[in-house]
């Protein structure tokens, strides 16, 4: 089964995005288009918190794991956040910038791999980037952040 979703909740200003599945890239450009239009409904100069939820997602193809790399890391330096991802990932170049003057100020990566998200948190989780490999610990995280 394929996931797709992103939603703004902005009772508690942050963004949710998910993304699960056997993915090819036609399915990720997919994802990457309501991404993009689900941040629209963020207001101008609102502060938000991102979480981007990809248990169960499995790329179909060495391709896809390479667009899918950059896609989360350079949405938040759209926002003005410079995410860890990029000192984990070699190669993605990001300019920060201030879309409509918003800005992410705190974002959560959830995925299935527990001892990946365990040891990923523990090297390079910071108190306004972090790993989970729970939906919900990443939420309750998120309610917590500023």
């Amino acid at each position: 089964m394929i996931t797709i979703e992103s939603a703004w909740y902005p009772d508690e200003k942050f963004f949710l995005t998910q993304l699960g599945g056997i993915i090819d890239l036609e399915t990720l450009r997919r994802w990457k288009a309501l991404l993009r239009q689900t941040l629209q409904k963020i207001g101008p100069n609102e502060r938000f918190k991102f979480i981007s939820d990809l248990c169960g997602y499995q790329p179909a193809s060495q391709d896809v794991h390479r667009e899918m790399r950059e896609v989360v890391p350079i949405v938040l330096a759209s926002y003005g956040f410079r995410s860890v991802l990029l000192d984990i990932y070699e190669g993605i170049e990001v300019k920060l910038g201030n879309i409509r003057g918003i800005n992410c100020y705190a974002a959560a990566h959830v995925h299935h791999d527990r001892e990946k998200m365990d040891e990923f948190d523990e090297r390079f989780g910071l108190p306004a980037e972090r790993f989970f490999s729970d939906l919900d610990t990443a939420r309750e995280w998120a309610r917590m952040v500023g």
